[in-house]
Parts: structure tokens; sequence; C-alpha cells
């Protein structure tokens, strides 16, 4: 029970070792009959990365790309632009305010879409304040509690 033209072994240990190897190799034989790609590992690793990257970038091009941060953004660059339309219709209110007694005798047009436009801000002027309120309140009402707990605590 030799391995491969080996002399005999010398000790205990050599012998396990032998039969270690015997086993060994008798079962890559036997896998290698089963499947002669059993341990072909760098082409089989390469083929499932190229599947997976395939795969990525096709749930990539597939998927709903929404940006992240983009809606807010909107959000204040549209807050922002209706606080300058507030801010020019303040001027040109103030304008017409100082010229009031120049033009009494003329007649002053102004169109529909004029109108809506300043129904419309005028409620969300209205809606900003009462957040502005509600804010405050908010703000009142924890600094009552602070207040509250510190004179407990003193007590």
């Amino acid at each position: 029970m030799y391995f491969m033209n080996q002399s005999k072994p010398q000790t205990k240990t050599d012998t396990k070792q032998l039969f270690v190897k015997k086993h060994v190799q008798m079962n890559i034989e036997k896998a290698l009959a089963e499947d002669p790609n059993a341990f072909d590992y760098d082409e089989v690793y390469d083929d499932v990365q190229a599947k997976k990257l395939h795969q990525s970038k096709t749930e990539k091009a597939n998927a709903d790309c929404k940006p992240k941060f983009i809606h807010s953004l909107l959000k204040a660059a549209d807050q922002r632009k209706k606080e300058d339309e507030r801010r020019i219709e303040r001027a040109v209110h103030r304008e017409r305010e100082a010229e009031k007694g120049r033009y009494d005798d003329k007649e002053a047009f102004v169109t529909e879409s004029f109108r809506q436009k300043m129904k419309e801000l005028k409620a969300e002027e209205e809606k900003e304040q009462k957040k502005r309120e509600l804010n405050e309140l908010f703000i009142e009402k924890e600094k009552r509690k602070k207040g509250d707990t510190m004179t407990r605590k003193l007590l």
C-alpha cells in the first residue's frame, strides 16, 4: 500500500499522510470523472462575475433613475421665485400709492389672469403667515415646557 513509487513509510504519521494523499487523489479523480470542469474555478468565477455585471447594468437601465435631492432643490427654487414675486408686487404697490392722485382720471384695466395671480399670492401669503404663527406657538410651548421642568426641579 505504497503511494507512487515511495519507499516504505518510516512512522505512523507518514502512513497517515500517505493514506490522506491517496484518498484525496481518488476524490479528485472521481470528481473529474463526473464533471471535467470541476476544478476550473477561474473560468467559472469570470463567467459568474460577467453575468452579475451584465445583470446590474440592465437593472440600472431599466430602473427609474429618480434623483435623490432635486425635489427639495426645486421646492426651494419655487419658494424663492414666489418670494421674489411678492417683493416685486409690494414694490409696485408702493409705487402706485405714490402716484395715487396722478392717474385718477384714467381708466384702470386689470386682466383676469392678473386677478387670479393676485388671489394666489394672497392665499400663499396667508398660508405662510399661518405656518409662522403655528411655528411660533410651538416654540413658545416648548419654552414653557422647559421653564416648567426647571421650576419643578428647583422646587
